[in-house]
């Protein structure tokens, strides 16, 4: 099933109807004016707070970029990790057979598919967001570089020519005192007259001192007032200089707020492409599942397995048929253990039956040895296999193992043979044989 395309186009905010408006529009170059200390020569608040509004900002810029370069590894770490997971699954499963490798088969490859999409989803978050995080923030970062330390040198110039206008200023106030006491001093001098050579010559001189304080005055105002003018100059400078680095901080500050948003919202429809492919996968993969039909999985695997429907035939309890000399030790002790003996000579059984030996035993059911050379059936010259190990009771007879391949040479009374074992020859149990085939 083919992913949802990320289509560049598709994911973006549609910006119609993103306009806030409440009452009238507050501008940073209106609201951040206040000198400190009133006309004293301190920075302005107003550029302190915008500075550190231009930092806070660029700080949360740097940890979303981080978090964004973050999430495009986690994304691509994770898909890759499925595809590998998904290509393993198929690569190693041995069962491929009925519905039920259909679904296995469809559920890794949804895994795979939901894998490949959460790459993509790293490689274009990646792409659309990181490069543009990092462009903003440098391209921010130099223009209000650039702006701050042009504002900083009007900000110095400031200074200067404000720490000279405050000595110009009281330089004139003094000299207009002085020109001011001179005044009064030749206006009650002239009221008085002058009556002798001496208050003439006095009054001439008071009249001289307060010519230059005048001119003094004079010459300190222009210079008080061309200090003010500087200022003025500067401070007109500085606050066009002010208004426009506000107005274009604004400017940065509504573009930052505009594009994380929309980064926001471009990486919300990049988790619901990616959410949407996830879902499809699943899907895919419910589809699989539906057809899934064990009934019809287990008879193909027994039509195309089976073994054969013929079990194996019962086994049946053989009573070891024991020589004389034994069931005499054997009623013996069967007598001195109320009826009771030792089943250690009989035979296996093959069928899960209990080994018995019936109680009473006499002579009588012993085989004759002495006529076993003179009984014949069939199997002389015949090999056969022994199925149970047999542990020689006299010198007459063969001790056997299992698997060892024994040849019949005579056959005397039931159910005794006569055979050869690795050059030895003595009395073997039939039951104890197998046909070899």
């Amino acid at each position: 099933m083919a992913s949802p395309a990320f289509d560049n186009d598709s994911f973006h905010e549609d910006k119609t109807n993103n306009v806030y408006t409440s009452g009238e529009k507050l501008q940073y170059k209106d609201e951040f004016w206040g000198e400190t200390g009133g006309e004293t020569s301190g920075p302005y608040k107003g550029f302190t707070v915008l500075s550190k509004r231009a930092t806070d900002a660029k700080s949360m810029m740097t940890v979303f970029a981080d978090v964004i370069a973050t999430r495009c590894e986690i994304e691509k770490t994770y898909g890759q990790a499925l595809v590998r997971l998904s290509d393993h699954a198929i690569k190693t499963n041995k069962d491929k057979h009925g519905t039920m490798y259909f679904a296995f088969e469809n559920t890794m490859k949804g895994m795979k598919t939901t894998g490949q999409q959460h790459v993509d989803l790293g490689t274009q978050m990646s792409k659309v967001l990181g490069a543009h995080f990092k462009d903003f923030n440098s391209d921010s970062k130099a223009h209000r570089k650039q702006q701050v330390k042009h504002l900083t040198n009007l900000h110095t110039q400031r200074e200067k020519v404000y720490a000279s206008l405050v000595k110009t200023k009281a330089a004139y106030n003094v000299k207009c005192q002085e020109r001011e006491t001179l005044e009064d001093q030749y206006k009650r001098a002239k009221d008085a007259g002058a009556h002798t050579p001496e208050e003439t010559k006095a009054l001439d001189k008071l009249r001289d001192k307060l010519y230059k304080a005048r001119t003094q005055a004079e010459r300190s105002e222009f210079q008080y007032k061309q200090a003010v003018s500087t200022v003025e100059g500067v401070r007109l400078e500085w606050e066009k200089e002010f208004e426009s680095i506000a107005g274009q901080l604004q400017e940065i500050e509504e573009q930052r707020i505009q594009n994380v948003r929309q980064d926001f919202w471009v990486m919300a429809n990049l988790q619901s492409i990616c959410a949407v492919a996830d879902d499809n996968a699943a899907e895919m993969i419910r589809e699989a599942v539906t057809h899934v039909d064990w009934e019809s999985d287990i008879q193909e695997f027994v039509r195309n397995n089976r073994t054969g429907n013929v079990r194996p035939h019962q086994l049946d309890f053989v009573q070891y048929q024991y020589k004389e000399s034994i069931l005499r030790n054997m009623s013996i002790s069967s007598t001195a253990t109320s009826g009771t003996y030792s089943s250690a000579y009989a035979p296996p059984s093959r069928a899960g039956s209990v080994n018995t030996v019936p109680e009473e035993a006499s002579s009588e059911t012993a085989p004759d040895y002495s006529a076993a050379t003179t009984a014949k059936t069939n199997g002389v010259g015949e090999a056969y296999i022994v199925i149970y190990e047999y542990n020689a009771q006299g010198e007459e007879e063969l001790d056997l193992k299992e698997g060892d391949e024994v040849v019949v040479t005579d056959t005397i009374e039931d159910p005794w043979y006569m055979g050869t074992l690795n050059g030895k020859s003595g009395m073997v149990y039939k039951e104890y044989l197998e046909k070899k085939n």
